[in-house]
This record gives C-alpha cells, sequence and structure tokens, in this order.
C-alpha cells in the first residue's frame, strides 16, 4: 500500500479554507483586531477559582407555621388571628405522606430532624428512593440487584378531611391545585357566583391543574375550560379609575355612581322619562355649576341628553343657548328633534335655525347652526351674543377634519369668557389635553366627563358565506370588550379556501351591472364585468346578489335586522340595491304606511320632478324595505330615508360613512361591505375611528342586547394585523388643522384696536401653539434667573466699559449673525450631491468643535450623510490635558475660530487622539488630500482603548499610522488649499452664500485682535453678551413671532398689500372691507367685481362661471370648449394670477394646497341649462354627476350670489345688485330647493 505525505493543490488551496498565513499575520502585527470577549481563542486564559465556602450553606426550610385572619363574615371585618401549621411544607419537600395508623410520637421523632422532613422509616427505605414510584430489591450481600422484582411503593391511607394541595418540586412533574387554594379562602365579599362546597367522600369533585414549567405558552397555562371553576363577577366589584388633572382641566370619576343626585339637585331644569347614568348626573352637576363640560362618549351612550340639559339651564334662565353641529343635515334634524322637546312637549322656549339659505326663528331664545354660521356672529358682534349663556359643540372631534376643523378653533379662541361651553364628542385618547387648550384659552376650568364602555357590546363577526348554501358561514373574532378570537378567524380563512377549491359554478361570470339609482346620460352608473375568468377573487353581479341574499336570510333568520351596509362607494351603494329589488323584507302594513309616507313627503314638488329617475327608483325599492343614503341622492330623498330608518321600517340600508356621522339612528346590525376605502389619494384600511364610528351603530338601546358588526370577506378574508388594528388601536387623536386664512386675517385686522382679537393672538392661543405655549411659565422662569445674573455681570464690571470693549461687543454680534448663518449654509451645503460625493473615507478636512479649534481632521465614518442631521467621524490630534484649562461654551470656541480664522492647531506630541462625532455646521473646510487607512480598525481600536481595561494599551498599526499622517499634515499645511464644494443650482445656498460674504466683510473690518488683552477682555464681554443673547432668545420664545405660523402670516401679509386689500400699515383698505362680508371665496369674487367680470354678463352665464368656484365633486365629462370660453378665460386668468402672487411670496412652499386651486366648471353647462329654465329631468342627461351632488352645487351657488350682492351693495353697484337678484329668481326653484323634512 502506498502512502502519500501530502496533497498540494494546483492554485492553492479554495477559497472556502482560511488563509492561515494571513490570519498569522493579523494576530502578530494587529494587535487592535484580536476580539477582547472570545478568550477562548486567546494563549492564555484563567479558569475559575472553586469557591469551597458555598458548600457550608444551604436553602432555608419553610416556616412550619402561619398567621391565618378570622374576619366576621357580615362585615368583613378581622375579629381574631391565629396561628395555623403549614401541613404541605414537608409534603413539598419530599413528596410523601405518612398514613393516619403511625403514631405521633413516631411523627415527632422525624419531624425534630431538620433534613429529614416527614419520612417513613420502614424497611423499604433503603429499596425505594423518595419519590419513586418503585424501588430494587437486592441479595443479602446488599449490593447485587435482584433484576427480575421490583418493589411497589406503598400507597397511603385515604385522609379523612379535605387535602391540601400538593407541589411536587423533586419529581419531574410539578402540579399545583389551584382551584382548592382558591377554595381554602371563605367567601366574604360575596364576589363568587358559586358557594364553595366540600366534596364527597365518594366522589371526587374534578380538579383543574395547571403544569409549571420553565417556558410555557399561554395557552397552557389557562384551564382549558373556564366553566369547571366559580366565576367572578366584576359588575358588582367597583372599578377605581384614576383621575387626571391639569391645571385648567379636571376628569371626573364616573365609577363611583351618585346616590345623592336627587340631594344635589332637587329642581332640575329638565327631566327624563328614565334614570340617567352615572356620567350624565356628573355632567348635569357641573352644569348646574355653570361650569364647562367635555363630554366623550362611546356611540349611543347618551351624550345628547346633556345637550338638552345645558338647553334647559339657559331657558330656565331667560337666556341663549346656541347648538352647533358640523353640517347642514345635522342641524336640520336636531331643530326637529329640539323643536318637539322644548317647543311642543314641554312649552319651555322658542327653537331656530340659521344656516346659509335659511333662517327659522333667527330670534329664538335656542338657536340651531353650523359653526361657521356662530363664527361669522362672533366675527359680527352680533347681538345674539350678548345673553348667551351656553354653546354646545356637537361631534367635536370633526376639529381634525382637515377642510374645516380650523373653524372650532376660531369659535373657541373668539367666545367671550361668560359663556359656557359644552362639548360632545366621540371617544378620543386626548380628552384631557384639548380641554386643558379650552381651558387655558377661556381661563375657566374645563371638566371631562368621558365613558367606559359601550352601553351596548358589540360582537364581530367575519363572513364568509357567499349564498344561500353558506349563509350560516359566520366567525366570531371579538366578543365585546375581549380579546381577538383567533380561532374564529382560522376557520373563517379555512371556510374561504374551501370555498375557493370549489369548481365555479359558472365560468362565464354575472352580467354587467345596472346603473346606479339615476337617470341620465351614459345609461347609469358603473357596473360589474364578468367574474368567470377573474378567478376566485373577484365577484361579479350574479355572485354579489346570492351572497347578499343569503346574508339577509342569515340575518332574517336569527332575528338580526334592521341593519345598516356601510358601502365606502356611492355607486356600490346604488348597485348593490338595485341587485336586491327582488327581495321583500317588509309586510302589506309596513308598504302601505311606506307608500302614504313617501307620497306625502314629496307632494309639494312639481309633478315632473316626482316622476324622476331616481325617485321612482327609491320609492320602490323602500317599500320593499331597502333604502340607500349618500351624498348623490336627493336631500329630500335622504331626509324620507332617515325617518322611515328611525320607524324601522327600513330594514336594509346600503350608506356611505356619512350616515355614522349624525343624530342617533342605529341598527341591531352593521355590516361593512369592505374594509377598504379610498380616501382620495390612494386605497387603505379603514382607520380605527372610522371602525368604531361606524360599527358603534350597532345595538339600539333599550332593544338590543348587544349590536353585532359583520365584515364581508367578499374577494379574501382580511389580514390579521388590520382587523387588530381597526379593532384595538386607539382612536386618531385630537389634532389642531388650524390655518391662517386670508379671512382671519381681515377679519381681525378690522378690529385691530381690540387686542384680545390681534391676529398674534389669534395664532399663540390656538391649539397648534397649545403645546409651546405650556412651556411659558419655564421661559418666564429662566429668563428671570438670567436678568439676576445679567445684573451680577453689570456689578463685577463696575458700570464703565474698559477701552476695546466696545469693538469686542460689536464682534460678538457680527460673530454671532455668522455662525447662525454658517450653520444653516453647511448644513444645507454637506447634503448637496458634490459634497456628499466628497466626503469620503479618509478626507482631510478642517474641524471646529468645542477647544478642537482649526484642527484637521481625518474621516473615518459617516451617518444620514444626505440628510441635515448628519453626523461625521472625525480622528484628531489633541494635546496634553491641563487641570486648570477651563471649560467653555461651544459658542465660545466658534467665536475664538471667526476672530482667528487663519491660527491653526498644533500638536504638542504629548497628548493623544481621540475620535469627534461632528454635525455639518463643525466642518470649515475640505482639502483635496484623502488619506488610504482602515476606517474600520482606527474606530474599532480607539474604541477599545476607552475601555479602562485596555486603556494602557499600545496604539494599533492603523491607528499609529494615520496618526502620523495628520501630524505631519498639521505641521506643514497650515494654510492648505480647500476643496470647492459650491453648487449654484440651490437659491437658498446663494442666498445664504451671499450674507456670508457680506458678514465676513464686516468682520475683517472688525479687526477684533488689535484689542490689547484681547483674549481675556473678550472672555467677559462674552460672558455678558451671551447672557444678553439668551434673554433675547426667550423673549423671542414668549412672542408670536416663534410661532410656527407666524412666516406663513407675514407673507400673507405681504400677498394683501400686493393686491391692495391692505396698506404697508396693515390698515384694511376697501378691498379688504368689501372681502371681509363673505363667508367663502372672499378673494376671488372680491376681484371679480372690483374688475367689473360679471357687470355684462346674462343671468344665466354668471350663474354657470360662478358654479367654478363651489362645484367639488369629480366628473368624467368636460363643458362644451364653445359655452361662456371668454367668460372661462378671463375668470381662469384671475385664478392664475392670485396664484403667482402667492408663489412671489412664498405662500404654500410648505403646505401643497391653496385657496385658489380648487377652479372646477365641470356643472358648468349643467347650471347654465338650469338657470335657463330646463326642468331638472333634463339636465341630468348632460352630466355624470349624481342628483344630491348637483343640489347641493346649486345651493352654494345661492351663497355665492348673495356674497357678490353684498359686494355690489357696499360699493353701490346698483345693476351688478340686481342682476344678482334675478339670478337667484332663476335657480332657486323647484327640487334643489326643496323645503326640508324636518323644519315642516
Amino acid at each position: 500500500m502506498s502512502t502519500r505525505e501530502g496533497i498540494e493543490l494546483l492554485f492553492g488551496p479554495p477559497p472556502v479554507l482560511p488563509d492561515v498565513t494571513k490570519q498569522l499575520k493579523e494576530y502578530l502585527l494587529c494587535p487592535e483586531r484580536l476580539p477582547i470577549h472570545n478568550y477562548e481563542k486567546a494563549q492564555q486564559f484563567w479558569p475559575r477559582k472553586p469557591n469551597l465556602q458555598s458548600l457550608f450553606f444551604s436553602e432555608l426550610l419553610p416556616p412550619p407555621t402561619t398567621l391565618k385572619v378570622i374576619r366576621d363574615p357580615n362585615t368583613g371585618e378581622i375579629s381574631d388571628i391565629c396561628e395555623v401549621a403549614n401541613v404541605g411544607v414537608t409534603q413539598q419537600k419530599v413528596n410523601r405522606k405518612r398514613s393516619d395508623s403511625e403514631s405521633d410520637s413516631e411523627h415527632d421523632e422525624f419531624v425534630s430532624s431538620p433534613f429529614l422532613g416527614d419520612l417513613d422509616c420502614e424497611d423499604d427505605f433503603l429499596t425505594i428512593p423518595v419519590g419513586f414510584a418503585h424501588g430494587l430489591e437486592f441479595a443479602e450481600d446488599g449490593c447485587t440487584p435482584l433484576v427480575s422484582t421490583t418493589k411497589p411503593s406503598p400507597k397511603p391511607a385515604e385522609p379523612q378531611e379535605e387535602k391540601l394541595p400538593e407541589v411536587d418540586l423533586v419529581g419531574t412533574k410539578n402540579v399545583v391545585n389551584l382551584m382548592n387554594l382558591i377554595n381554602q379562602e371563605h367567601d366574604v365579599l360575596g364576589l363568587w357566583q358559586e358557594p364553595v362546597k366540600k366534596p364527597e367522600p365518594q366522589e371526587k369533585a374534578p380538579v383543574i391543574e395547571l403544569k409549571i414549567t420553565s417556558d410555557v405558552e399561554e395557552e397552557n397555562v389557562l384551564p382549558p375550560d373556564t366553566n369547571v371553576g366559580p366565576v367572578l363577577s366584576i359588575s358588582k366589584a367597583v372599578i377605581k379609575k384614576a383621575v387626571e388633572k391639569t391645571q385648567w382641566a379636571e376628569e371626573i370619576d364616573i365609577s363611583t355612581p351618585v346616590t345623592d343626585f336627587n340631594k344635589k339637585v332637587p329642581s332640575p331644569a329638565f327631566t327624563w322619562p328614565f334614570e340617567l347614568d352615572t356620567f350624565q348626573k356628573q355632567a348635569v352637576l357641573k352644569l348646574e355649576e355653570h361650569e364647562n363640560v367635555f363630554v366623550a362618549a362611546h356611540t349611543s351612550a347618551g351624550k345628547t341628553a346633556v345637550a338638552e340639559y345645558a338647553i334647559a339651564i339657559s331657558l330656565r334662565s331667560k337666556q341663549r343657548a346656541i347648538y352647533t353641529s358640523p353640517i347642514k343635515a345635522l342641524s336640520n334634524q336636531k331643530f326637529r328633534d329640539f323643536k318637539k322637546v322644548f317647543e311642543e312637549e314641554h312649552k319651555m322656549g322658542e327653537v331656530g335655525l340659521i344656516t346659509g339659505d335659511l333662517q327659522l326663528n333667527p330670534k329664538a331664545d335656542c338657536l340651531i347652526m353650523t359653526t361657521e354660521i356662530l363664527r361669522s356672529m362672533l366675527y359680527k358682534r352680533s347681538e345674539v351674543i350678548n345673553d348667551l349663556a351656553y354653546v354646545i359643540f356637537d361631534e367635536v372631534h370633526y376639529i381634525n377634519d382637515r377642510e374645516r376643523g380650523y373653524v372650532w378653533e376660531e369659535v373657541v379662541i373668539l367666545l367671550p369668557k361668560t359663556v359656557s361651553i359644552v362639548m360632545l364628542s366621540a371617544t378620543v385618547p386626548n380628552t384631557m389635553e384639548f380641554a386643558n387648550w379650552v381651558g387655558c384659552t377661556t381661563k375657566r376650568r374645563v371638566y371631562v366627563i368621558s365613558t367606559l364602555k359601550r352601553p351596548i357590546p358589540l360582537q364581530h363577526h367575519l363572513y364568509t358565506g357567499t349564498g344561500r348554501a353558506t349563509r350560516n358561514n359566520c366567525f366570531l373574532i371579538r366578543n365585546g370588550e375581549g380579546p381577538f378570537i383567533l380561532q374564529g378567524y382560522n376557520a373563517a380563512i379555512a371556510s374561504r379556501e374551501k370555498k375557493e377549491k370549489e369548481p365555479p359554478q359558472d365560468i362565464r361570470g354575472g352580467r354587467g351591472g345596472r346603473g346606479g339609482m339615476r337617470g341620465g346620460r351614459g345609461g347609469g352608473g358603473r357596473g360589474g364585468r364578468g367574474g368567470g375568468s377573474s378567478g376566485p377573487l373577484y365577484m361579479g353581479p350574479k355572485q354579489e346578489k346570492q351572497l347578499w341574499e343569503g346574508l339577509i336570510e342569515y340575518l332574517s333568520v336569527n332575528d338580526n335586522l334592521p341593519v345598516v351596509a356601510f358601502t365606502l362607494s356611492r355607486n356600490r351603494c346604488d348597485t348593490n340595491a338595485e341587485l336586491l329589488s327582488g327581495v321583500d323584507l317588509t309586510t302589506k302594513e309596513e308598504k302601505h304606511y311606506i307608500h302614504m309616507f313617501f307620497k306625502k313627503s314629496i307632494s309639494k314638488l312639481k309633478p315632473e320632478d316626482q316622476k324622476l329617475p331616481q325617485i321612482m327608483k327609491l320609492q320602490t325599492i323602500l317599500e320593499k324595505g331597502i333604502g340607500v343614503h349618500h351624498s348623490g341622492i336627493l336631500p329630500i330623498l335622504k331626509e324620507i330615508v332617515e325617518l322611515l330608518f328611525q320607524e324601522s321600517k327600513v330594514k336594509l340600508l346600503f350608506a356611505t360613512e356619512t350616515f355614522a356621522m349624525g343624530v342617533n339612528m342605529p341598527a341591531r346590525t352593521v355590516v361593512f361591505d369592505s374594509v377598504k376605502k379610498f380616501d382620495g389619494t390612494n386605497t387603505r384600511a379603514l382607520l380605527p375611528a372610522e371602525y368604531i364610528q361606524m360599527a358603534g351603530r350597532a345595538g339600539r338601546r333599550g332593544k338590543d342586547v348587544i349590536g353585532k358588526v359583520i365584515i364581508l370577506c367578499k374577494s379574501e378574508v382580511p389580514e390579521e394585523y388590520v382587523l387588530k388594528s381597526m379593532m384595538f388601536d386607539k382612536p386618531m387623536k385630537l389634532e389642531s388643522q388650524f390655518r391662517m386664512t386670508y379671512a382671519m386675517i381681515l377679519k381681525n385686522l378690522q378690529h385691530n384696536m381690540e387686542a384680545d382679537v390681534t391676529v398674534e393672538n389669534m395664532i399663540t392661543r390656538s391649539f397648534k401653539e397649545f403645546p409651546e405655549q405650556a412651556k411659558h411659565s419655564m421661559y418666564r422662569k429662566e429668563l428671570s434667573m438670567l436678568k439676576k445674573l445679567l445684573e451680577e455681570e453689570e456689578i463685577k464690571r463696575g458700570g464703565s466699559k474698559r477701552p476695546g470693549e466696545d469693538k469686542l461687543e460689536e464682534f460678538f454680534d457680527l460673530a454671532m449673525g455668522y455662525i447662525e448663518k454658517y450653520n444653516r449654509y453647511q448644513a444645507l451645503a454637506m447634503i448637496q450631491a458634490k459634497a456628499v460625493r466628497e466626503m469620503v473615507i479618509g478626507r482631510m478636512v478642517l474641524i471646529t468643535y468645542k477647544d478642537h479649534i482649526n484642527k484637521y481632521g481625518i474621516v473615518v465614518g459617516k451617518a444620514n450623510q444626505e440628510s441635515e442631521k448628519a453626523v461625521y467621524k472625525v480622528l484628531v490630534l489633541v494635546n496634553q490635558d491641563h487641570p486648570e484649562k477651563p471649560v467653555h461654551k461651544d459658542l465660545y470656541y466658534q467665536m475664538l475660530c471667526v476672530m482667528r480664522p487663519k491660527q491653526r492647531f498644533v500638536w504638542d506630541g504629548l497628548g493623544g487622539h481621540t475620535i469627534l462625532r461632528l454635525q455639518p455646521g463643525h466642518i470649515m473646510k475640505l482639502t483635496p488630500e484623502i488619506i488610504k487607512v482602515d476606517a474600520e480598525g482606527i474606530v474599532r481600536d480607539c474604541e477599545k482603548r476607552e475601555l479602562p481595561r485596555f486603556k494602557d494599551d499600545p496604539v494599533g498599526p492603523s491607528c499609529r499610522s494615520a496618526i502620523e499622517q495628520l501630524a505631519y499634515y498639521s505641521e506643514t499645511r497650515i494654510y492648505g488649499q480647500w476643496l470647492d464644494t459650491k453648487e449654484g443650482k440651490n437659491v437658498d445656498l446663494v442666498d445664504l452664500r451671499n450674507s456670508l460674504y457680506a458678514f465676513e466683510r464686516c468682520l475683517e473690518l472688525c479687526k477684533p485682535t488689535e484689542v490689547l488683552n484681547c483674549d481675556q477682555l473678550f472672555l467677559d464681554v462674552f460672558r455678558r453678551k451671551d447672557i444678553e443673547w439668551q434673554i433675547k432668545q426667550i423673549k423671542h420664545q414668549l412672542s408670536a413671532q416663534s410661532s410656527s405660523l407666524f412666516p406663513d402670516f407675514q407673507n400673507k401679509l405681504m400677498f394683501l398689500q400686493e393686491l391692495k386689500y391692505i396698506n404697508a400699515d396693515n390698515v384694511v383698505e376697501m378691498k379688504g372691507n368689501v372681502a371681509t362680508r363673505m363667508g367663502s371665496n372672499e378673494l376671488m369674487i372680491t376681484e371679480l367685481v372690483f374688475r367689473n367680470i360679471l357687470r355684462d354678463m346674462q343671468p344665466a352665464e354668471i350663474a354657470a362661471l360662478l358654479s367654478g368656484l363651489v362645484f367639488q365633486a369629480k366628473t368624467n365629462q368636460e363643458p362644451p370648449e364653445k359655452l361662456l370660453c371668454q367668460g372661462r378665460k378671463e375668470i381662469e386668468n384671475v385664478n392664475d394670477e392670485l396664484i403667482k402672487v402667492e408663489r412671489e411670496c412664498e405662500i404654500g412652499t410648505q403646505d401643497t394646497t391653496s385657496e385658489f386651486d380648487r377652479l372646477n366648471f365641470g356643472l358648468l353647462e349643467v347650471v347654465y341649462e338650469w338657470a335657463s329654465n330646463k326642468p331638472f329631468a333634463e339636465i341630468m342627461t348632460l352630466t355624470d354627476v349624481q342628483e344630491g351632488l348637483i343640489v347641493r352645487c346649486i345651493q352654494q351657488l345661492s351663497e355665492t350670489l348673495n356674497y357678490v350682492k353684498g359686494a355690489a351693495a357696499q360699493l353701490g353697484d346698483r345693476m351688478l345688485e340686481q342682476k344678482m337678484d334675478e339670478v337667484k329668481e332663476l335657480i332657486k326653484r323647484d327640487i334643489v330647493f326643496a323645503a326640508s323634512l324636518y323644519t315642516q
């Protein structure tokens, strides 16, 4: 046999094998690369020394006895204390019991030994180990085991009394009998629903055992059957809630019932036929004290009762109450409700309604209006405000609306402090923060009252049924306030997957869906495509119909009607209602009632309007118990649906999410057609606030025990995290949408003589600025402290200036401005493309940071390089430290750098080196040199020697090489060449660079180094001027100029001055006075009036052109090009000019929206024909926009015509004023301006 001493590869070892030569060189030449924690790979390590003393200690035995209290069963008071033996102590040690036959003396002999415990020392003790069921027998020699024989452990006799739980700490199975531990205690408080019964000797009760292991899942910890043990009645236990309190807000604890309510309120202003909840009673108590109240309650909890009591108090005291709502429709509904309560039933006072186009009894004691109307009254100093006692803000969470939310803040700021405020809102997480702002603004404390839970609990389900055969495929995923039920979710997925595996019954799919509930060109709304070829994830109209029919049958059989089906698309609402035209959910009596009510409601319409396609279709499906509710429905039809739904005549209502924002109209069940919506930008899942608002409509108080929420799984089951986010995440916080509008600025400038209504005060008192305003007390304290320090510095100086102080003070001011500009410049310059490319590892740079003044350094690391928060790691040299060397602020060293820009750091060779973490402002210059360095090795070496254990280790080769090159460069390149990183494309950089050049020229002329004893004198000047600068900064923080909105305010002032709405002194001129009389589109209308663009037009043309200011919906059809092309061009030119001036004034640079981006002539032809006296049915054939949106546009156009008329009257233009009256007469007719059913 031949042997081979080795194998030599032609190209060396494979790359997967380590290079031993390279590893050895790194090990010997680069000790800084050695790992400091893997000691096993080092040459030597020290084994642990054994501690023999630890063998002399052992754990102590548990105490043999314990103390037990004896309570009075009736009062719960402690009457006595007794000492009882821990019978289970010895058993816990060895898990072995003696029989009852053993004598006490025998037992006592063993118990006296502390280590033996309760052992049975018979013959089997040496053959059966403790804790073992079997033992071994040995031969006579005592050493040879008898393998064939085993000896079982003797069984102890059954005890006469109930055993205590055993815990086996010796065996492998540790078992604790928790139920026996629970039953051991007496139920003195009566919290347990089942009494503890002593089990019969012959029948043992089942024992729930809990296995104690080191790592166990939660599911294994809970007992498998929770019905075995007793249940804690938490409804009888009082749950205490931590009460929060701030400077201007206080939370009321509603967990404690108000037992003496009738005593505290012996003569209530208003009573109800039912007993109030605790939160309602607490609110009434505060209203009786005329306090501000913020009620954040769940849907259907009864917030309206609080509003009713506030109105009743005002009427009782012969004062006025105003109820505001976010939308006009809600105002109409509340007018009907309050009129019935306070006028017809209780005869307490009159109720009025004020909207944009309607005023009913505007002098009434209780006025219902939108928030915009109240704001207008406050600006106009209306006499209605004089005797105002209460203002009720309903749906306060609407403050989050981006378009209109700021109006709420304006009203709160403008309200007189004598007016009490009642705020009603859905549950939000930051009620205390918002209440604290309201209290701070009104200088009155606000009491926050929140409900702890819904009055009707919700059950959330997933529905995977696709027809009658699978109609029962409804899976519970959350019950009430309980956790997410994963079993139900998995069952829904399994059901869906099973259905997808089945072969499709109709491969062709369904016929395209019919048009929506509207007549007109295009044959109706968007329809469905065939679904067969799209796979299992698509449902055509036929499959949709089968799904809804199965679901309705499931709900009907289980008595879960009426139901609101939230469908997040107007077209889909109409399509679903059309698909179910064959479903009938009403009785003959209900059909007759619906028919008569419908006919009576539309009886005042013209005969041709009564035959509109939308009206005819809706009447047909309503008589079958199916309704539709969305913004595309005619207003009168929406009111018919709402009133029939309140009477429980509508069994199935397809609605968009706007239905959830309104009066309390709950259903037994809520169905989500989808949990995804298009928000105007993209498709996303519903937010928790949106889901809760809609799901909260399930469950009718006083009628239903639970509210059922069903999520349809049409294409797929929603992902688990999406469902959990909607159900468990906190709703959206109340956030400020405050912004400066031109109307706000002009109206406040009109009243500029009154300090409370200046624009600056409006800004600083807004909710947006409240967090910063809350810091003002801290700023004032700091300001007081700085003023004292400044006085001390003045005393030290002696009151007279030394020679050269004036020049150094001038230098300080110049250097401060230069440093501020330079920091901004560098932060912007270092993120430019050229600087990012040049700022590489190894680049030699000049830095100034703290006492590292004008030092050269090597870049060895960088992070976030393309943002203004970039951080650079730079290796620099340091001189030997001197203990007496003083430490100053970073600003002081930066000023020394500015004072001596050509002075360089000289290394003494005695110090060391360090790595600095610098921001872009600390890097002064970039040199052309790039040093080849091992950056990672340098950083690792320096970080290792920062540890105390390795601080005396020698410098590694990589770091030593970099230090040598850095020292050489510092000695030889005192005035080196600099790398140019300038880029002229950025306008901000150019402006900052020009400012820096100006400062540099001034600094050269200042020449502070010529002052005698410059360094010491400048240190004194710096201390004093630095304090003065800090005082100036704090005063700036305390002023309105520090607000984030102040720059936008200044820019808009410039805009108004440019267009002659105000003069250079910010005094409102004629154009500004005209604009302040309007509620919307102030500047556009003012410009059209002042430029006489509308004066020579015909009435129909004016109506059509002004519709472009108010129409906001989308349409796929453009108006004819030749129709009013000249008028459109003139208006577009005015709009473009205003946008151009805005850009010149830098308005909208941070916010992409503009007040002039809304011009939309989508209904130009429709409005023109309507103003030309065409019937409504004919104009519907000209567009794809739904009827309800057209009516809304024309109604808003009527308000715009009022603004134009007012402007013409103010300017004395009688011709234009009369023309506006003609236009209003043309458009204000028929179904578009049909009276609301709530006001009849």
